[in-house]
């Protein structure tokens, strides 16, 4: 590779700046005090996060892009709150009350994001998933399914399924069938909302395939397809 590249021994030197120390800038929250009041009441105030290292991590994914602009100490585009909503029914408080202030919502699953999907480009509000929207709310052996929250990461799901006789009396043993390259950190609503692939895909098929309904929460009420037999 020297001879290669035409490099020399400076080349391979570690560079001196990781960037493995902590967060020092501070961001400022650009929400007034009503409105974290709003999410600390909804949501519980351990549940709406402030600090610029969460944010940070909920707005960057696990890019190149990324991780560059981490190298070079680049901090940009994050949200004004993390806030971790604990059941539909605080997602659905919290979506509705931010399209009637008209305050930006971004989704964080897992944080694999290539495609700077969770990146907060104008503020707002970053709802984390994956504290505590992943429960499993269904299971239905007969028909062979398991309703699941988004925040759900692959290898909780596939542990499930996986050990679905001891942790959810089921006659016997299960797979997902999903196994993108993000599956160790990625979340089941993430795979569904962009139809993702996996180097299974060609034997169990694509999410779409395997997804059959999903119940989604917008500013306008709650999305639901329904469940065929």
């Amino acid at each position: 590779m020297i001879e290669r590249f035409d490099l020399s021994g400076e080349d391979l030197v570690l560079p001196d700046d990781l960037a493995l120390d902590k967060v020092e800038q501070e961001f400022a929250c650009g929400l007034d005090a009503s409105q974290i009041e709003f999410f600390q009441a909804t949501c519980g105030a351990e549940n709406v996060r402030l600090d610029t290292y969460t944010r940070i991590s909920r707005s960057y994914g696990g890019g190149m892009i990324d991780a560059l602009r981490l190298r070079k100490h680049i901090i940009e585009n994050i949200p004004d709150v993390v806030v971790a909503p604990r059941s539909q029914v605080e997602i659905e408080q919290i979506i509705a009350y931010c399209a009637l202030h008209r305050l930006p919502v971004y989704i964080y699953g897992a944080g694999s994001s290539v495609t700077r999907g969770c990146e907060a480009v104008k503020g707002g509000v970053s709802l984390d998933m994956s504290l505590h929207m992943n429960r499993v709310l269904r299971f239905n052996e007969i028909n062979q399914t398991i309703t699941v929250e988004a925040g759900t990461t692959g290898p909780q799901l596939e542990d499930l399924l996986n050990h679905a006789p001891e942790k959810l009396g089921a006659q016997r043993r299960y797979t997902c069938g999903h196994f993108p390259q993000s599956f160790e950190y990625s979340s089941v609503g993430g795979w569904v909302v962009t139809r993702g692939a996996g180097q299974n895909s060609t034997y169990y098929g694509k999410i779409d395939g395997i997804n059959i309904a999903q119940e989604c929460g917008t500013p306008v009420g709650v999305f639901k397809t329904q469940e065929p037999p």
